[in-house]
């Protein structure tokens, strides 16, 4: 293809790749074990791989599809523990074991939550900024 028709292909207005909008909430790159739980399954482990205030991506060997929905439980520190309904938004396999990663959007999440999420995703950042761990998300007694 020459420089003109690759030109010409511009101002025919041929397809160009989709341009994906930034994120609406920031997102904290995590490595927490939690539970999940499908509709008709009982409590399976899954790791939690990133967190923002509206969803989360998770791996687990549990196999779901996009709009499967989903309870997750998470244990981020004292103070920090949440129980929350989700939709199955993306299913990706991994290439190099029996896990998948799925991409999860929070439903009903309640202001409270999002709030206490949100202040958890900042005090990290802000933790790893300067190189500390922030007290209020040390991990509870067992």
């Amino acid at each position: 293809m020459s420089i003109f028709d690759s030109i010409l292909n511009v101002f025919r207005g041929a397809p160009s790749r989709a341009v994906r909008s930034p994120r609406s909430s920031p997102r904290l790159m995590v490595s927490v074990p939690a539970r999940l739980r499908a509709i008709g399954d009982g409590d399976q482990p899954a790791i939690l791989e990133d967190l923002s205030t509206g969803g989360a991506c998770i791996r687990s060997h549990t196999r779901m599809r996009g709009g499967d929905q989903i309870d997750l439980a998470m244990n981020l520190g004292i103070g920090y523990k949440f129980d929350v309904h989700g939709r199955v938004v993306y299913a990706r396999p991994d290439a190099h074991g029996f896990q998948c990663r799925y991409g999860l959007r929070f439903t009903a999440l309640s202001q409270d939550d999002q709030n206490r999420i949100a202040t958890y995703i900042n005090d990290q950042k802000y933790g790893r900024q300067f190189g500390v761990r922030p007290f209020s998300s040390e991990s509870e007694p067992a």
